[in-house]
């Protein structure tokens, strides 16, 4: 595939031999690499390969014998052919090769606009708002990646070049990849609701990874939820819809499956909804829009609609369903619940009476969307006719509710987590908080003296624990807050496979090996289970017999238990039943 490229800088003219003006003849994968180079330089090779696709995307609207495209950002993209040289720019051009023909399709073509800029200031700008053009996978979001990249921008003494705002930043994109953040996860972000297709989009499309990272950073919490409903107050009451986008088709479309609702009578004030330009939703709708929105994104602005968050029915764990049926869903999955009179204090707990839910925001307030001549509002707890509460099965509520004993009324076991699967934080119970905690401990990091055995491991993430993940971010050179989500798991995975290599710990300030390298452990019991956690209760991952050899990891000397690496995994086996040993 040739593009046709419109050359004006200096060193393409003297480069291809021409005058400024003239056109020249590039094969797409080679032009693309130019262009990667000359955008975002020698990155990180994860924020190369998300430029490569949106460089490529860009192209494909300029393919062909009657258009031509610039090499200048100013008006298409920046592109130099000097940057072909691989010594100088490896990241560059192996991103162009490994992701050769691959572009952002939406709803099975290729973007028609895939734009993107230096940074965003750390909100991306929607189409519709800078240009007027409205694109559903270009909204206006917080970009907690481009903000920290600024900060650390501003903290070096750098300076900061701020583009149009719209789809991906450059300096969010190499942020992210600089912290573990791979090309497909940031793609997914900047273009909401894109995919990839290979073969310049002619082959099937696969999904973006899901951003699990950016949901610990604006995470899929109680707390988020909560905030996004008292945004939401307000707002139009439509029967059947999921934070829709007021308009005239969609009312078109609502009438005729549920004419009952959309009476002839109410016309003037849906005029009015659509004329503001208002969102809408009814009572269930509006969990399950927050879910398929990603959180609410691009909601308040109101640019999205029905089509796009069709496209998304079912994802982010939240099917759908109606208010009745949804109860009865969280209660299949597991979910915490119990009769309204043992609510617990915990805000973006679901409330709900036969046919109806509200979401219950805490100090005894409920946010719901209750009805045609009434819209979102917040009521009284007290006031409503709710007969039970319960957990709604995409929101992360971090706290003991989600492991404790049910409340009275309530059939269901507490909620078993793996390390790793949700983000915890101050008041997080369970399996995988004590999980943590022997590892932490098991790597050297004060954890107190608490716990069944005084070992500091008890499965709840108090001060200490908060202390010591805290510690550990610091020494792992990332965000350091505290609660530990996706990019604190990953960096400590990383340590513990450096561990099992014979590097530091990340416990130590001087940075010394702790663990020879070579060191293993000896089973000298029959038939052994290494366990994914020391404590009562915990999941064997597998079993050894006499004289079998496990890589070393840590030892927790308080437990007697050892880490070793078993399948790929981080798991404990007993020192009563092993030996330690070098070389």
């Amino acid at each position: 595939m040739i593009i046709r490229v419109k050359v004006s800088r200096a060193e393409n003219l003297s480069y291809f031999g021409c005058v400024a003006g003239d056109i020249v003849n590039i094969e797409i994968e080679e032009y693309v690499a130019g262009v990667v180079a000359s955008e975002i330089g020698n990155s990180h090779i994860e924020a190369c390969k998300a430029q490569a696709i949106a460089a490529r995307t860009f192209a494909m609207n300029y393919v062909g014998d009657d258009k031509y495209i610039t090499d200048q950002s100013s008006t298409h993209q920046a592109f130099r052919a000097s940057r072909w040289d691989a010594s100088q720019y490896p990241n560059a051009n192996e991103a162009a090769a490994l992701t050769a023909g691959m572009v952002l399709t939406y709803d099975g073509k290729p973007l028609k606009t895939c734009s993107y800029s230096s940074s965003n200031g750390g909100r991306t700008t929607s189409s519709e708002e800078r240009w007027g053009g409205y694109r559903p996978y270009l909204i206006a979001q917080d970009d907690p990646w481009d903000a920290a990249a600024c900060a650390e921008r501003t903290a070096a003494g750098k300076s900061i070049t701020k583009g149009h705002g719209v789809g991906m930043s450059q300096y969010g994109a190499a942020w992210a990849a600089n912290h573990g953040i791979g090309y497909r996860e940031i793609l997914g972000f900047y273009y909401v609701g894109a995919k990839i297709a290979a073969n310049y989009g002619k082959d099937d499309e696969s999904e973006m990874a899901e951003n699990t990272t950016n949901r610990v950073l604006i995470p899929f919490s109680n707390e988020h939820f909560v905030a996004f409903l008292k945004e939401m107050v307000g707002r139009p009451y439509w029967y059947g819809t999921c934070i829709y986008k007021c308009t005239n088709s969609l009312r078109t479309r609502k009438a005729k499956q549920y004419p009952s609702h959309y009476k002839d009578n109410r016309t003037a004030t849906y005029n009015k909804h659509i004329a503001a330009k208002e969102v809408c939703a009814d009572c269930i709708g509006a969990a399950k829009g927050y879910a398929w929105t990603n959180g609410g994104e691009g909601v308040v602005e109101a640019i999205g609609n029905d089509n796009s968050i069709t496209s998304k029915y079912g994802s982010n764990k939240c099917p759908d369903k109606g208010a009745n049926s949804m109860f009865a869903y969280a209660k299949d999955k597991g979910m915490p619940w119990g009769a309204i009179s043992t609510i617990p204090e915990i805000p973006g707990l679901a409330v709900t009476f036969s046919g109806h839910v509200g979401y219950y925001i805490g100090n005894g307030k409920v946010i719901e969307f209750k009805g045609f001549s009434y819209g979102c509002k917040e009521t009284a707890l007290s006031a409503g006719k709710w007969t039970h509460w319960y957990m709604l099965p995409f929101i992360d509520y971090g706290t003991d509710a989600n492991t404790d004993t049910p409340a009275q009324g309530s059939t269901t076991e507490p909620i078993k987590y793996t390390l790793g699967s949700r983000l915890l934080k101050r008041g997080s119970k369970g399996d995988d908080v004590a999980h943590l905690q022997s590892i932490l401990a098991g790597m050297g990091y004060d954890l107190g003296t608490y716990g069944e055995k005084n070992d500091g491991v008890d499965g709840s993430y108090g001060e200490k624990t908060e202390k010591a993940v805290k510690r550990f971010q610091s020494f792992a050179q990332i965000e350091v807050d505290g609660k530990y989500g996706s990019i604190t798991h990953k960096a400590l995975m990383g340590v513990l496979d450096d561990i099992t290599k014979g590097e530091n710990d990340g416990a130590d300030d001087d940075d010394t090996p702790v663990i020879p390298a070579g060191k293993h452990v000896v089973a000298t019991g029959d038939s052994v289970n290494v366990r994914s956690g020391p404590a009562t209760t915990y999941k064997v991952l597998t079993r050894v017999n006499k004289g079998d050899i496990m890589p070393y990891v840590a030892t927790a000397e308080a437990l007697g238990w050892h880490a070793v690496e078993i399948n790929g995994k981080i798991g404990w086996i007993s020192g009563k039943y092993t030996e330690v040993k070098e070389g």
